[in-house]
């Protein structure tokens, strides 16, 4: 997985200065880099 998509960030500010900072990534690509992986439920 890769590239640019599914992530994004948005800052507030307030007189000049940056008050918040978020960050977002898409949670699949964020589970896969933590080792996760989806695997199919055989049992149904």
């Amino acid at each position: 997985m890769g590239g640019p998509l599914g992530r994004g960030c948005a800052c507030a500010t307030e007189n000049g200065r940056i008050i918040t900072d978020r960050d977002y990534y898409d949670q699949l690509e964020l589970y896969c880099q933590l080792g996760s992986h989806l695997e199919p439920d055989l049992a149904a």
